[in-house]
């Protein structure tokens, strides 16, 4: 039953990532008892939700005399740009982007995250995590997270189109409590493709810096170039990649760890249709795309898919490095009423470059 106060808008999670009650599910969990940390009132899996949008991302090293020692503590990784669709009354458009980089003021997203969290840092936000904490039946820590001395920030890249320069940058940061010197021994820098799963492969690109003298409050950034012949051959279907900076601190012998995943970005397929068309009657699209590679994309394959149309299949010629191609399409339509379009284009170099168009289909 939920109680007075929680009405409103409840979490349901269609796919569970754990029992609960030994059931696969999960919810409903009052958004405003998330928000409040007030965990203790209900069932319905409060904690869980809550950890989901609240969690502090930690990093720990086992050292030889089998004691855990904290590495990192991340308190603003999870829980950012929570989203749904803006209640504007139309449907969801395909051509609106879900990344960050594309987000604008027409992108049709709706952010709720205040809606779930008060804004990290403030009052409100620390008397919901200790609310929280008050309410869980396991040992855990609710205090402060432990000072770091050096603190590390990997520069944010997301967006970045595949085929061009990518540059890794990380700034690291004297803020130790005694306001001396810290040395940092070895800087290392790495680069890895990650899967979809959240696996990392072998690692493809290092940087190593060594001797780095830093005063009281200051801030120096170490920076390297990686050229698309770098990272081109290595990176998996999602194109994204771990980049992990380890310092070593020589005053203290600790030492820290920061970790960040980033994504490079497929060219988008321009699609260009007619307003509308007659079923059973063939009408043509114009797809183009501008190759950002500095080599040809080969073998490739065009596809236009859609629930109303006769789906097409298409070798096409490769296309050159650089350059800008373009190819019309026919098509017949199976059905009246609008019609999504879905275009995806295949290469060797580059897989799964999308496009979308719309189309009003007549009796």
């Amino acid at each position: 039953m939920i109680l007075n106060g929680y009405d409103g808008w409840q979490v349901i999670d269609a796919t569970p990532q754990e029992v609960s009650g030994g059931v696969y599910r999960c919810g409903p969990a009052p958004v405003t008892a998330i928000k409040r940390g007030e965990l203790g009132r209900m069932q319905y899996d409060l904690p869980f939700v809550f950890a989901e949008v609240n969690a502090d991302v930690i990093k720990w090293v086992k050292l030889s005399s089998s004691k855990w020692e904290k590495l990192d503590v991340d308190t603003s990784r999870v829980g950012k740009n929570i989203s749904t669709k803006e209640p504007d009354g139309k449907p969801y458009d395909k051509n609106q982007s879900l990344f960050p980089w594309n987000w604008g003021k027409d992108d049709g997203r709706l952010d709720i995250t205040h809606e779930y969290k008060y804004k990290e840092g403030t009052l409100e936000e620390r008397l919901a995590v200790q609310n929280a904490g008050k309410a869980s039946k396991k040992v855990r820590q609710v205090d402060e997270a432990e000072h770091m001395d050096v603190v590390m920030d990997i520069v944010g890249n997301d967006g970045i189109l595949l085929g061009s320069n990518f540059d890794v940058e990380v700034k690291v940061k004297n803020q130790s409590k005694d306001q001396k010197v810290r040395t940092i021994t070895v800087l290392d820098i790495g680069v890895e493709p990650k899967l979809y799963t959240g696996e990392t492969g072998d690692e493809f690109a290092e940087k190593r810096y060594n001797d780095i003298r830093l005063k009281y409050e200051e801030e120096e950034t170490f920076k390297f170039t990686l050229k698309p012949d770098d990272y081109l051959d290595h990176l998996e279907e999602q194109y994204m990649m771990n980049i992990t900076a380890t310092a070593q601190v020589k005053e203290t012998g600790k030492v820290h760890i920061k970790e960040e995943d980033y994504r490079l970005r497929r060219p988008d397929i321009e699609v260009e249709a007619p307003k509308s068309g007659k079923r059973y009657k063939p009408f043509e699209i114009n797809v183009s795309l501008k190759n950002p590679l500095s080599k040809p994309m080969t073998k490739c394959v065009v596809h236009v898919e859609a629930n109303g149309i006769v789906n097409v299949e298409e070798k096409i010629s490769d296309i050159p490095a650089n350059s800008t191609w373009k190819h019309s399409i026919t098509i017949k339509a199976k059905r009246y009423g609008r019609i999504t379009m879905n275009v995806t284009l295949d290469c060797v170099e580059i897989k799964d470059i999308t496009g979308y168009a719309n189309i009003e289909i007549e009796p």
